[in-house]
């Protein structure tokens, strides 16, 4: 049954009508004329449709609409999806999906905020609206099913909204099972596959609104009523309001009357409108006995609207007359009126996430690009620092050679006799050549003292532009990263649908609760965290929430809780996914893990010890693949993702009261803040979030700690076991320093397992880019990224909760450092000019030695307090103390006094070596040395050195 040709150009007359006014909707309210002929014309054409549908549904049964068996009813869904697939356009089902799940999502939570406040009808028209939206971009998408669905749902909510249905748990249930399908459909149109037909549901909400047979013969027979033009009262006077009211299944009924006739005094019709009681009372007095269970709900749903309709026309006249009068109290606003804001909304707009991710990855780059100017910063103003001292020495020098000069001056006068009697030296000047000399260099030292001050106001200049783009930079990266956090509460009604369908799937009873929907995670952490939350929540219900018998014979509630929890600590944001379940079965995972070879039958483990065995590849405590055997199948892809992500996953359980897991990611995954230190001659990075705190301890206490056999530390009420971190890395860990000077210890915890890392170097904290490493790199245990530091060297971020747990049950003495001395020698060079130290130390490092620098006698007394070299190279002349001074207090320290010492100076005079023997130096080299000479006379001293200290 079809639109006549007649109809078609009625429709586009009422187009060309319809243009004409929003072409002049600027225009004054004189320029609107009634239609009287068009609207008749509607009228008619209205009542001739009416009939041939009245007539259609007279030839139909409605029974035939009900399935006979279950093969008819897959025949039928089949043959809609055949249909569907060569109907809906792929390309814009692909738009119409991403917008599905928006509107699905807004539907569920208003569908759960009518729930909890029935009497609320804002939510109702919160609920009505994404439906109303849904049902136009599925019809518009070719999307059929979808579209019925979203139809007959957004009846029922009018339904609600006006008091015809008056069952809402009924309701709730129907609702709730529709948007479940309608979150189906989408999937299966996402993924291309066809739509089933959705008649179940269908017909379960259209007999909500059908009324028992007692209610339909004790009133008037009823069908629909339309109004098909609403204009306001007061502007009703020309108008024609149509009225098609249907007895007894005929159109017989029909009558067409004016605006004059319904409202004879329009302001006076408002006037008594306002003493009336409120329109809400309307309906059920009007609309609810109608006896729609004869007709087909095509037939009835118009009706609904159009009361819905007349209801709201007759409560906007009465809330305008309510509030002209002086009440004690605003007039209420009908239901399904919300008054408008009148502040403006914020333009929004829609970004690319590629694109935003690039943005923030660029951002990211910048703050590199910075940290590297800093630390080029760092290095300049050091070296101004050593040109201030440059300067101040060669004044000092200056001054000195001034006096030397006056002072000949003087001598070579009193030799002379006085052959100028008539002046002495102090009443005139007499410049000789090496008194012009000092002048000029004095001149000179001044310039250069001038470009030293500039410079120093240059580089002071230039750190605060730096610090000035760096909170340009933080500023920027913070509107960035806002931009990618996203609300928790976005994907709350897509896991209670994941709950809901492991529920009915396994015949069990269970309802997901969450607290602190409302916070905010980064958006990429949030999507590749979707899948464990999933797999976790389907766990929670098919191993861990018993069947409704269980429960109740455990005097449980029959329907399990399954508790989900969101707060944010500092840089991270704490996930907690609870079940009040039977707990995990910690028997069959400890037999499992000993037929695995995971753990020896006999070894002592704790339950929080057996637990992390979840967390093993491949692990499954079933006995045959099947779905509901093993609490914790899969978890390792749960703690992956969570690993790579850099964030921690900590499991409790008792038997029979359920589980907890608690899971800790970090609130962004762009910027994060990084512990760096250094240990085997490489840097590494530490989350902050993993690290519990460093201590500084003495050596000795660091050895009384060290060890799976020794005392465990407290620190905050927790136990550390000491270890290297080079242990976990697989390097050899170096020795402690032989002094008694302060060790730092990274004081750390994973699961259950607290550990103190012992590292070579502590470098500090740093705010970090985080990059991602291939797949190859990032299958390595232990290896969550890795950054760029400010001097562009690469380092690799550890997760170290996964290599503490990994080393968890190795042995005692295998995880004791083996005591053998450092093969890298230790030089500590001491001498005045900096140009010398850093060759010198750039020489060193080339050939594998390990170089601390002093510039003069006094900072090289303060390195040897806290180390002790292999060797000791050492300049005569510098200022503050001397070689001759430092090697003389070499000698006669115990502790220092079989380091060798080799003397490099300008002075090459048998004098000078004389003394530098005298005072125990081993070797006398002269300025400029040669690089080959110096290695030489380095390694047999060290390996006579160690041959002694071997021999002891």
């Amino acid at each position: 049954m079809g639109l006549e040709t007649s109809d078609l150009d009625l429709l586009e007359q009422c187009m060309d009508a319809m243009e004409s006014v929003a072409d002049n909707l600027n225009e004054t309210s004189g320029f609107f004329v009634s239609h009287t002929v068009l609207l008749e014309r509607i009228a008619m054409a209205e009542r001739a449709l009416d009939k041939r549908i009245i007539d259609a549904s007279q030839q139909i049964d409605i029974s035939s609409f009900m399935a006979a068996d279950d093969s008819s009813d897959e025949g039928a869904d089949a043959a809609a999806d055949d249909e569907l697939l060569t109907d809906f356009d792929p390309e814009i089902a692909g738009i119409f999906t991403d917008e599905a799940t928006e509107l699905i999502d807004s539907a569920e939570s208003a569908l759960a905020a009518w729930n909890a406040e029935r009497d609320d009808k804002t939510n109702l028209l919160a609920l009505k609206r994404p439906l109303h939206t849904l049902k136009g971009g599925a019809r518009m998408a070719g999307i059929t099913p979808m579209g019925d669905l979203a139809h007959e749902l957004e009846t029922l909510v009018m339904q609600l909204e006006s008091g015809i249905v008056t069952d809402a748990a009924a309701a709730y249930a129907a609702a709730q099972a529709s948007l479940d399908e309608l979150a189906r459909m989408r999937e299966l149109v996402a993924a291309g596959s066809g739509v089933p037909s959705g008649r179940r549901l269908i017909e379960q909400i259209r007999a909500l609104s059908q009324p028992t047979s007692a209610d339909s013969a004790a009133v008037d027979p009823y069908v629909r009523t339309e109004v098909l033009v609403e204009p306001s009262l007061a502007d009703a006077d020309d108008e024609e309001i149509v009225i098609v009211a249907t007895v007894d299944g005929t159109a017989d009924g029909t009558e067409s009357v004016t605006a004059e006739e319904l409202w004879p005094d329009p302001e006076s019709t408002e006037s008594e409108l306002a003493d009336e009681a409120p329109p809400a009372e309307i309906p059920a007095e009007i609309f609810a006995d109608a006896p729609a269970a004869d007709l087909p709900a095509e037939i009835v749903t118009p009706a609904l609207v159009a009361g819905a309709a007349l209801q709201d026309r007759i409560g906007q006249s009465w809330v305008a007359q309510s509030a002209e009068a002086e009440m004690p109290a605003p007039a209420p606003v009908p239901p399904g009126r919300e008054p408008v804001a009148q502040h403006d909304r914020p333009e929004l707009a829609r970004v690319d996430a590629e694109l935003l991710d690039q943005l923030l990855n660029n951002s990211g780059e910048a703050s590199i690009a910075r940290a590297r100017l800093e630390q080029q910063m760092s290095s300049i103003d050091f070296n101004v620092g050593e040109l201030s001292r440059t300067v101040a020495r060669l004044k000092e020098q200056l001054r000195k050679l001034e006096i030397e000069t006056e002072a000949q001056i003087l001598h070579r006068y009193e030799e002379e006799g006085g052959a100028r009697g008539d002046f002495d030296p102090l009443e005139l000047d007499r410049y000789s050549a090496i008194q012009q000399y000092s002048r000029a260099l004095a001149e000179t030292a001044n310039d250069v003292a001038s470009i030293q001050q500039l410079l120093e106001t240059l580089t002071k200049d230039t750190n605060g532009l730096l610090q000035q783009q760096a909170r340009t930079i933080t500023e920027l990266q913070n509107g960035l990263m806002r931009t990618r956090m996203v609300p928790f509460q976005r994907h709350v009604q897509r896991l209670s649908r994941i709950v809901r369908q492991a529920a009915a799937d396994s015949d069990k009873r269970a309802e997901l609760i969450v607290d602190g929907a409302t916070g905010e995670l980064d958006r990429q952490v949030l999507e590749r965290m979707l899948p464990p939350f999933e797999h976790m929540l389907r766990n929670a219900v098919v191993h861990g929430i018993e069947l409704p018998d269980e429960r109740r014979d455990r005097g449980k509630n029959e329907t399990g809780r399954i508790n989900v929890s969101l707060h944010r600590e500092g840089s991270e944001v704490v996930v907690e996914v609870a079940d009040d379940g039977a707990g995990m079965n910690l028997r069959a995972i400890r037999d499992k893990g000993v037929t695995l070879g995971m753990i020896q039958k006999d070894q002592q483990l704790s339950d929080a010890d057996v637990i992390q065995l979840v967390l093993e590849p491949g692990f499954s405590t079933a006995g045959a693949v099947t779905q509901s055997a093993g609490r914790g199948v899969g978890m390792d892809v749960v703690a992956t993702e969570i690993k790579k992500l850099g964030g921690a996953l900590h499991m409790e359980t008792r038997e029979g009261e359920g589980s907890r897991f608690t899971i800790r990611l970090p609130l962004t995954l762009a910027i994060s803040h990084a512990l760096i230190l250094r240990t085997a001659d490489e840097y590494y990075a530490l989350p902050l979030p993993t690290v519990e705190g460093v201590v500084r301890l003495a050596r000795n206490e660091v050895s009384a700690h060290l060890g799976s056999d020794a005392e465990p530390f407290e620190y905050g009420g927790q136990k550390y076991r000491f270890q290297h971190l080079a242990m976990y890395i697989g390097r050899e860990p170096s020795p402690l320093p032989e002094t008694d000077v302060t060790v730092p210890v990274v004081l750390v915890r994973a699961g259950d397992h607290s550990t103190g890392l012992i590292a070579d170097e502590l470098v500090g904290s740093r705010e970090i880019v985080v990059k991602s490493v291939g797949s190859q790199i990032a299958a390595i245990r232990g290896i969550s990224g890795a950054t760029i530091l400010g001097d562009g060297r690469i380092v690799v971020i550890l997760d170290i909760g996964a290599l503490v747990r990994a080393d968890w049950r190795l042995r005692p003495e295998a995880m004791l450092p083996r005591e053998k001395a450092d093969s890298r020698t230790f030089v500590l060079v001491v001498d005045d000019s900096i140009t010398v130290r850093r060759v010198t130390q750039r020489l060193l490092e080339r050939n594998d030695m390990r170089v601390l620098t002093a510039r003069d006698g006094v900072d090289a007394m303060e390195v040897l307090q806290e180390h002790t070299p292999d060797i000791i190279l050492l300049d005569i002349e510098m200022p503050r103390m001397d070689g001759y001074e430092v090697a003389g207090q070499v000698r006669n320290d115990p502790r220092l006094a079989d380091v060798p010492i080799i003397m490099i100076t300008s002075r090459v005079g048998e004098k000078h070596r004389a003394r530098a023997i005298e005072l125990g130096v081993d070797d006398y080299l002269g300025k400029p040395y040669q690089e080959a000479q110096l290695l030489e006379a380095i390694e047999p001293l060290v390996q006579r050195r160690r041959a002694r200290r071997a021999g002891h």
